[in-house]
């Protein structure tokens, strides 16, 4: 599912900057660090993807 939310953003005509994930517990957000998420300063939960870092790191692995 992260995978295909992450394609569907990039291939979105609207202006996007990154995905932003409201991690609700602190293993979520640990799951979505190791796939390069970084957390909101001060707000540890709260996680975004720059996705020029999608398109760089994640697309390659992943054949959509």
């Amino acid at each position: 599912m992260l995978m295909n939310a992450v394609h569907r953003t990039i291939q979105d005509a609207a202006a996007a900057f990154a995905p932003l994930v409201d991690a609700k517990t602190d293993q979520a957000a640990v799951f979505y660090r190791r796939y390069g998420f970084r957390p909101v300063v001060d707000k540890p939960r709260t996680l975004f993807l720059p996705l020029a870092t999608v398109q760089k790191t994640l697309l390659q692995k992943t054949d959509f």
